[in-house]
């Protein structure tokens, strides 16, 4: 505020009036109180306010339980210290989110327009609820008609760390639990550990492997996220080690594997793709997509007492799949 007085007793430039001069520096001192007050203010008092808001907009109970912190920006970071949301009232679990600290990013003019874009969030020791429903509910739509597809925040990297998932997909008889982690051991390749079991399309359902610790969702990979999973369903096993270029759309998928079960006609039951009834199989080979198209090259392996080799193509892009 001192430089502001030294403006009010200094000449006014050449071609301006003293008190075109007072003026603006009346304009600067305002500017720069409300930086001061926008980088100094105790954002943690409007953390009562806040989960009342929110509380009354979602319809479902919200509390940041410990503080806030807010760096204000054209893209804003938020930190929150303890947090809880409520799930809706017709889901199996009580908590969408329960978490030791959420950190994200928010972009304040699509906000402005009604939509909730997250590019960054990161989560500590989550423990998450997630269900979706044969009429489009879920749990994660964050408006009171949880169905609307534009209620559904736009996330771009998650980050997360030590939690648990509980997923519950009632279309394809899915209830599956996975606990998560970074290992500090692994180094930077495949540092997220995850260790899943239940159910999916009604058959017993586990998995295990390692991922990348930033799981880009909705916007374009910087890179591809690498992958490592060992998978059980029924009869059918599945181990592979790749990468993804979206995890949205699994496209640019580019993986080895290694495939056993009773019959490929089952994995139209788990995965969709519809194949011959055949007698027990052995298979491996290297699997890539590119938009709507799979490729499956390298293939050798037994088909019950016969050997097996070649490559296999399967195109979605039409009416009826070839």
């Amino acid at each position: 505020m001192t430089e502001v007085r030294r403006w009010f007793d200094r000449e006014p430039p050449l071609g301006m009036s003293r008190g075109m001069a007072r003026a603006l520096a009346v304009t600067v001192g305002v500017v720069v109180l409300l930086v001061a007050v926008v980088l100094f203010f105790p954002w943690d008092v409007l953390r009562g306010p806040l989960n009342r808001y929110v509380s009354d907009q979602t319809g479902r109970h919200f509390e940041i339980t410990r503080r806030l912190d807010v760096k204000p920006g054209w893209t804003t970071r938020v930190r929150l210290d303890g947090v809880t949301f409520a799930n809706p009232e017709w889901a199996r679990d009580p908590y969408l989110l329960q978490a030791e600290s959420a950190e994200f990013e928010i972009r304040l003019l699509p906000l402005l327009l009604g939509r909730l874009e997250l590019p960054s969030l990161a989560l500590q020791a989550p423990q998450l609820g997630l269900q979706i429903e044969e009429d489009g509910r879920r749990t994660w739509a964050l408006g009171r008609d949880t169905s609307d597809p534009s209620n559904v925040p736009l996330i771009g990297a998650l980050e997360v760390d030590k939690g648990e998932l509980h997923f519950v997909d009632r279309a394809h008889s899915a209830d599956i639990r996975m606990a998560f982690e970074i290992d500090p051991q692994a180094g930077n390749a495949l540092p997220l550990k995850y260790d899943a079991k239940g159910r999916w399309q009604g058959e017993p359902f586990s998995a295990n492997g390692r991922t990348g610790s930033v799981l880009v969702l909705n916007t374009p990979l910087r890179e591809p996220f690498p992958l490592q999973i060992n998978a059980v369903a029924g009869s059918t096993s599945l181990r592979a080690t790749g990468t993804l270029a979206s995890l949205a759309t699994v496209d640019g998928a580019n993986a080895s594997f290694e495939l056993r079960g009773a019959n490929l006609a089952d994995l139209y039951r788990l995965v969709g793709v519809v194949l011959p009834e055949t007698p027990r199989y052995a298979l491996n080979g290297h699997v890539t997509r590119q938009g709507p198209v799979w490729n499956v090259t390298r293939i050798r392996g037994r088909l019950g007492q016969s050997d097996l080799g070649g490559e296999l193509a399967y195109d979605r892009s039409q009416a009826i799949p070839l």
